[in-house]
């Protein structure tokens, strides 16, 4: 799918499968997932596929992207498995209703940062709520981009910093998926 201009999964080198693939690898989830972005569904519903996750709630602001769910054989899963839970709205203010302490994991895949302007996807008070929703020792994924592309090479450090900020330990690079990772110490 292109918004915008951007391709909201890899396709140089790769497909979505295979990138939802490596951001699974990449995330480890278990437990309770949120998803924070999404999109074509596809992260959510391997992840809902995986061994010792119990359920997946996947948030999406973009009514389009539903309808193109609906109609997207790839995507039919987000509609029919009963560990998947489809709410739509902004992430944003959803997460503010979340209680503390209660995903295990974390994966979020937002819209390149030139799409989320007025948006605090990529913002400390963003980050802080993701902190405060995972479980000790929760791990979260987050989505960047190529670190060779401009825009999204840029990116790295800043994030790192703000998750460092947010009180995440060990935050590093997860290259094979073009993210990060970090943990709730």
């Amino acid at each position: 799918m292109v918004l915008a201009g951007f391709t909201m999964h890899r396709i140089v080198q790769s497909d979505p499968s295979l990138d939802t693939k490596q951001k699974i690898i990449a995330a480890r989830p278990r437990g309770d997932v949120l998803d924070t972005c999404c999109g074509l569904g596809y992260t959510a519903i391997a992840a809902s596929q995986t061994t010792g996750v119990n359920k997946v709630v996947t948030v999406e602001y973009d009514d389009a992207s539903v309808e193109i769910c609906k109609s997207n054989p790839w995507s039919a899963e987000l509609f029919s498995s009963e560990n998947i839970e489809l709410v739509r709205g902004d992430v944003c203010e959803h997460i503010k209703t979340l209680p503390d302490s209660s995903f295990s994991t974390i994966i979020h895949d937002p819209p390149a940062l030139a799409l989320c302007k007025g948006s605090d996807l990529y913002g400390q008070n963003f980050y802080n709520d993701l902190k405060r929703v995972l479980t000790p020792n929760g791990r979260l994924f987050h989505y960047v981009g190529s670190p060779e592309s401009r825009e999204s090479g840029r990116l790295f450090g800043g994030i790192k910093l703000r998750l460092n900020e947010a009180g995440f330990g060990h935050v590093q690079n997860a290259d094979a998926a073009f993210g990060i990772t970090a943990v709730k110490q």
